[in-house]
């Protein structure tokens, strides 16, 4: 019988755990505000090397729950609900279009993920928290510069750990086995 079982694997709970933790250091102490519509971090950096080298699952766990806990520690928690929503979309999508697929592919995913953000968030502010297209179009740039260095130094931060470890190219992925009978 063949079994597929990514989400128990032991190795893939203790990466999201560690990557989660990344995440929400990456997103929380190294922030400057932006005015009250929120913060510019390097999350973003995180967000993409775990995604890059551990897949979607990770990648959005870690994305996800890593930066709507930054969030509510540093008081943004009309935030979290779209933060949990824009930033693991942002992580899911970077795995399912460049995880174990090169250099091209991750800095596709890093361009789509970035445009969900900044989107993802214009809308959040304008619609959700009706802080006004005003507000939401100012957090345009300071958002978008966040999501370009975060793409960049992601790439870079994956790229290095490739160099350095290998094996870690196989980490996050399916296990799978077959059992005898």
């Amino acid at each position: 019988m063949r079994r597929d079982r990514a989400a128990a694997d032991p190795r893939t709970i203790a990466l999201a755990g560690v990557m989660f933790a990344l995440v929400f250091v990456m997103t929380y102490v190294p922030k400057v505000p932006i005015g009250p519509g929120g913060y510019v971090h390097l999350g973003a950096a995180a967000i993409y090397a775990t995604s890059f080298l551990f897949g979607p699952v990770v990648g959005f766990f870690a994305a996800a729950c890593g930066t709507t806990f930054s969030d509510l520690a540093a008081g943004y928690g009309s935030y979290a609900p779209g933060t949990f929503v824009i930033h693991g979309l942002q992580g899911l999508l970077a795995a399912l279009i460049a995880w174990r697929r090169g250099l091209p592919r991750m800095i596709t995913a890093a361009v789509i993920g970035g445009a969900v953000v900044v989107g993802g968030y214009f809308l959040y502010q304008w619609l959700v928290l009706r802080e006004g297209i005003g507000p939401a179009g100012a957090a345009l740039w300071p958002n978008t510069f966040q999501v370009l260095t975060g793409g960049v130094l992601g790439v870079l931060l994956t790229t290095a750990v490739l160099r350095a470890y290998p094996p870690a190219a196989s980490l996050g992925g399916r296990p799978t086995w077959t059992e005898e009978t």
